[in-house]
């Protein structure tokens, strides 16, 4: 049976999903194939957001990458993060790295904002900064876990 939706459809839903908040191509796409929309629909959606400027990969990535780094990620998992949204890899460093330098942002000082914030010690501490995305040997450092 063929849809009944046409790309006006697929367009008028994508501006909803966008006035809600900024989003990546892949996050936006996934959100219309979610609602039903076909490939061909989807596609004229993206572009026409695209040519609105509605649709802007380096605003989205700007801003999860500021909330994730406010939030006490390390800038690795903000850049792994971002890809899984959809952006491709070098985008994602550059978003994530001129974020990081913006808010002046170094990985062992919110590392050590986090410890304070949460007050954990021992493997608890550990295993908080592993799951923000922390190198082992900045958590053995702060820590005092090195030889």
């Amino acid at each position: 049976m063929a849809s009944s939706r046409t790309p006006h459809d697929a367009t008028q839903a994508a501006v909803r999903l966008l006035a809600s908040r900024d989003r990546t191509t892949a996050e936006l796409d996934q959100a219309l194939e979610r609602r039903g929309h076909g490939l061909q629909e989807r596609q004229a959606a993206l572009e026409a957001m695209r040519h609105l400027g509605y649709l802007d990969e380096r605003r989205a990535g700007a801003l999860l990458a500021r909330r994730w780094l406010q939030e006490g990620r390390s800038l690795a998992a903000v850049v792994a993060r971002l890809g899984q949204k959809g952006l491709p890899g070098p985008l994602a460093t550059e978003v994530a790295e001129a974020e990081a330098r913006a808010s002046g942002h170094s990985d062992q000082a919110a590392a050590r904002r986090l410890l304070e914030a949460r007050r954990v010690s021992g493997p608890r501490a550990a295993r908080l900064l592993a799951s923000r995305g922390f190198p082992e040997e900045l958590i053995a450092r702060l820590l005092g876990l090195e030889p």
